[in-house]
């Protein structure tokens, strides 16, 4: 096995066991997305323009 097919494994097995399942949705959370990108918890969101919009149904955005 090449040394890249080696880290592409060990990056997908990294990212596979962050995933939950939550209400059968598959999720990551924000401290864990902040860890991959290498950043500190929640700046990531200081980027958005507009607030995330809630994708489960029955429920309103607050």
């Amino acid at each position: 096995m090449k040394m890249s097919d080696q880290h592409n494994t060990l990056m997908l097995r990294r990212i596979g066991s962050r995933i939950q399942v939550i209400r059968g949705l598959r999720v990551m959370l924000d401290v864990d997305l902040a860890a991959l990108y290498g950043v500190a918890n929640c700046d990531h969101l200081l980027n958005l323009s507009d607030p995330p919009k809630s994708s489960a149904k029955g429920r309103k955005a607050p």
